[in-house]
């Protein structure tokens, strides 16, 4: 499935190729902290880090 593996990896884009829910990258900084590992910061304008409400440090 081609096209299924694509859409798991950069996630599912509007007709202008805009992200309307990012893909699986977006969650692997908050499961190596969840390891245990260090807090990792990306750039929004690359991706967007996925963590849920009640793990965002304030």
């Amino acid at each position: 499935q081609p096209k299924s593996i694509k859409e798991t990896l950069e996630g599912l884009k509007d007709a202008e190729g805009k992200p309307i829910v990012q893909g699986i990258f977006a969650s692997v900084p908050y499961c190596i902290e969840l390891f245990g590992g260090p807090i990792i910061q990306t750039h929004e304008s690359v991706i967007k880090v996925y963590r849920p409400k009640s793990a965002v440090k304030k």
